[in-house]
């Protein structure tokens, strides 16, 4: 490697010497370290403006989190709303339908007790015909056909 030299100021030769001691590398060294840095990062030395990445990254994460906020109020707070509207419309939905289905078991447990109390009634006059029937094949129960039928009443109860 050929050595070459540069000029600077006085001022500057003084900064790098600093800088050169704090950092623990020798002027060749940290002067091709601060060559690949403008390289690689792209900044202009020239321009005074130029703020330091960390400041770059305080600005960078300044936008992230604006623009989470944005999204955050513009999608994910109507999204939510909008679930518990769902839900609640969903809880509506399914108590009207508890209601309804109460509604309609009370009505068939009402309609079974008609019909089971029109059936015993029926039973009762059948029962009343079958003995009367007896009473008229049979008047005086002789062969016991009227007791036969009342002793078969009797047993299915």
């Amino acid at each position: 490697m050929k050595n070459k030299s540069i000029q600077i100021q006085e001022k500057y030769h003084k900064d790098l010497q600093k800088l050169s001691e704090n950092l623990g590398q020798s002027y060749g060294k940290l002067v091709e370290k601060m060559i690949l840095y403008f390289k690689r990062t792209g900044i202009d030395p020239d321009d005074l403006k130029n703020e330091s990445p960390s400041h770059k990254i305080q600005q960078l994460d300044k936008r992230l989190v604006s623009f989470l906020k944005v999204q955050e109020r513009d999608i994910l707070k109507p999204l939510r709303q909008e679930t518990y509207e769902y839900y609640q419309n969903h809880e509506k939905t399914l108590e009207g339908a508890k209601s309804h289905i109460t509604k309609n078991i009370a009505q068939v447990d009402q309609n079974s007790k008609i019909r089971t109390n029109s059936v015993l009634k029926e039973l009762a006059k059948q029962r009343q015909a079958l003995i009367a029937i007896c009473e008229h094949l049979d008047p005086k129960n002789k062969k016991g056909l009227i007791t036969t039928f009342q002793n078969i009443f009797k047993n299915a109860n």
